[in-house]
């Protein structure tokens, strides 16, 4: 895989306050936007925690 390397985030915002979730979110928008911009993975049980920018997403319900 080409550089960055891929960001794999599993639930990230687990045990955050609500500010702690809202930086989170803040932070991985501005990741997004660099020049950079790391293929991201992020796994949450929370639609609200995708960032601004998502592309795609996967929704399971029990197990499908």
């Amino acid at each position: 895989m080409p550089s960055p390397r891929p960001l794999l985030l599993d639930d990230p915002a687990t045990g955050l306050d609500v500010a702690g979730r809202e930086q989170l979110i803040d932070r991985l928008e501005v990741l997004g936007l660099t020049r950079l911009e790391p293929a991201s993975v992020l796994v949450t049980r929370h639609l609200e925690g995708l960032p601004p920018g998502t592309t795609r997403a996967m929704l399971l319900r029990d197990g499908r």
